[in-house]
C-alpha cells in the first residue's frame, strides 16, 4: 500500500491511482496547458489601465494581487503612494496625537509626577518599577503608538506613571550601578570633561528654560540638522560630538538645550530657534 496515496474520502483510505500513475498524469496533464496558460497570462500582464489617474501603464506598475482577475491591483503605484501619502499626512498624526493625550490623562493627568510641569510636548511614560527592558523583551512595545495601543488594548494596566524627560533621565541615573573597571572608570572620565567644556563654552544652561542641572543638559543643532551633520562626519556618540565641537573651537549652529527642551522641541513653537539664528 506504499505504492498510493492516502485519501480519506474513500473506503479503504488510499486513492485509487498509484503514485507512479498520478505522477505521469500531472506531468501530462502540465505540458498540455503549457502553452494555453502561458498565453492567457501573457494576455492578461502586458498593460492595464489605472483606476485612478486613467493612464494605461505597463504591468510593472502595478503591484501583485491575485485576488484580481488579471492578477496585479487596481490602482498603479504611484497613485496607491499618493494616498497613502496623503493618509498618513492628514489622519495618522491627529490620531497619534489624541491617543497619546488620552494615555497621559489616564496615567498622569498630564503632569509630571515629580516636578508636576504640564507641557504635554516633554512628558513620557515612565515604568514605575524600572521593569522596562524585560517586559519589551516579552513583547511590550518600546514606546510611540504602538505602545500606545497596548496599553489601550489592555485597559490601562498599572505599573507606569507620567514623567518629564528631565526627571526619567535622572531616575534612570540612580539605577544606574558605575563599573569599577579602570578602563571604563578613565572613559567615563573623559567623557564628562568633553560635556563639561562644551556646555560651559555654549552658555553653561539651557537656552530656553535656564536649566542649570548639567547632568540634563545637551548639544543642540539650531538647524535641526543633527541627524545629517553626524552622519556626515561619522559621529556615532555624544563623546565623539563633543571632540568635534572642541577641536573645531566650539562653532556656530549649536546651542544648550536642556532634555526637556530639546526632546519636545517638535511640540513647541519654531520661534525660539529662529530667534536663536538671528
Amino acid at each position: 500500500m506504499s505504492c498510493f496515496h492516502k485519501n480519506k474520502t474513500k473506503k479503504d483510505g488510499y486513492a485509487n491511482p498509484c503514485k507512479h500513475c498520478t505522477k505521469q498524469y500531472n506531468r501530462m496533464w502540465r505540458e498540455r496547458n503549457k502553452e494555453n496558460n502561458k498565453s492567457k497570462s501573457s494576455a492578461l500582464v502586458t498593460k492595464k489601465v489605472c483606476l485612478i489617474c486613467k493612464i494605461d501603464k505597463s504591468i510593472d506598475n502595478f503591484s501583485i494581487d491575485r485576488s484580481f482577475p488579471t492578477g496585479v491591483e487596481s490602482r498603479c503605484k504611484s497613485c496607491r503612494n499618493t494616498r497613502h501619502a496623503k493618509y498618513y499626512s492628514s489622519y495618522y498624526p491627529k490620531y497619534s496625537d489624541a491617543l497619546r493625550k488620552e494615555t497621559f490623562r489616564t496615567y498622569g493627568n498630564t503632569e509630571c509626577a515629580v516636578c508636576n510641569i504640564s507641557d504635554i510636548g516633554v512628558l513620557t511614560l515612565d515604568h514605575i518599577n524600572n521593569d522596562g527592558p524585560a517586559l519589551v523583551r516579552i513583547g511590550q512595545p518600546r514606546g510611540g503608538l504602538s505602545l500606545f495601543q497596548y496599553l489601550r488594548y489592555r485597559s490601562y494596566p498599572t505599573g507606569f506613571q507620567l514623567l518629564c524627560h528631565n526627571c526619567n533621565w535622572r531616575k534612570y541615573l540612580k539605577t544606574i550601578t558605575p563599573s569599577k573597571n579602570r578602563t571604563a572608570i578613565n572613559s567615563r572620565r573623559r567623557r564628562q570633561r568633553l560635556k563639561h567644556q562644551a556646555i560651559k563654552a555654549y552658555g553653561n544652561k539651557c537656552e530656553w528654560c535656564k536649566e542649570p542641572d548639567i547632568e540634563v543638559l545637551t548639544i543642540d543643532h539650531i538647524n535641526s540638522n543633527g541627524s545629517t551633520h553626524r552622519k556626515q562626519l561619522g559621529l556615532r556618540c555624544g563623546e565623539n560630538t563633543y571632540r568635534y565641537l572642541k577641536t573645531n573651537n566650539y562653532p556656530k549652529g549649536f546651542q544648550v538645550l536642556c532634555r526637556n527642551c530639546n526632546s519636545g522641541s517638535k511640540y513647541r513653537s519654531v520661534d525660539l530657534k529662529k530667534a536663536a539664528l538671528q
